[in-house]
């Protein structure tokens, strides 16, 4: 994608403020144009060095269950297991609830996801966040009808919001002896 250069000139002429709305808007244009968009955030650690995050602006196609959806990304179908939960796998008991749940949430179907990695079944491993910001993982979470589950990208806030929900004992934390769904993909020999 080609972004328009600004330079030093430009960036202090206006503040951030004003350099995030131009490129919100160089990003919407280039969106109409080309069909998607990309959103690099750059962030930098306590190191110094400079970590590139990629956000690609998708369509919402099906929400397949609790915890994966399929999106149009302008080119193709991608398939997205949202990252940081697990939801009721099919054939247990609330899987229906954890799909309504996510469907709600998922009120536009405009998405931004930005991926994390890939799981055994080739399903990309995404932040998923609807274009109004919310994180869809926190509020599956927030709901109780999803579990924290994160063997590879572990997130302190993902694990915030779930101890908050199994303190109120919300959706799935109000069943006692509820199977995990990672511990009954375990008992079939599932790889993931």
């Amino acid at each position: 994608m080609i972004l328009p250069y600004c330079g030093s000139e430009f960036q202090k002429k206006f503040n951030t403020a004003t350099l995030t709305r131009f490129y919100a808007i160089w990003f919407l244009f280039y969106d109409f144009v080309c069909g998607r968009a990309f959103v690099t955030e750059h962030r930098r650690l306590e190191g110094g060095s400079i970590v590139v995050l990629e956000w690609i602006w998708t369509k919402l196609k099906t929400v397949c269950d609790g915890d994966t959806i399929v999106v149009w990304n302008g080119f193709q179908d991608i398939r997205v297991r949202l990252a940081w939960i697990d939801a009721p796998e099919d054939g247990q008991p609330f899987c229906g609830y954890a799909r309504d749940t996510l469907m709600r949430i998922l009120e536009s179907q405009d998405l931004c996801i930005r991926k994390l990695g890939e799981d055994c079944y080739g399903r990309w491993i995404c932040q998923v966040q609807t274009v109004s910001g919310k994180d869809v993982s926190t509020e599956m979470l927030r709901s109780g009808w999803a579990f924290y589950y994160s063997p590879k990208h572990p997130s302190r806030n993902h694990e915030f919001v779930a101890r908050s929900a199994i303190a109120e004992g919300l959706g799935l934390y109000a069943i006692e002896g509820y199977t995990k769904p990672w511990e009954k993909r375990k008992k079939k020999g599932l790889p993931c």
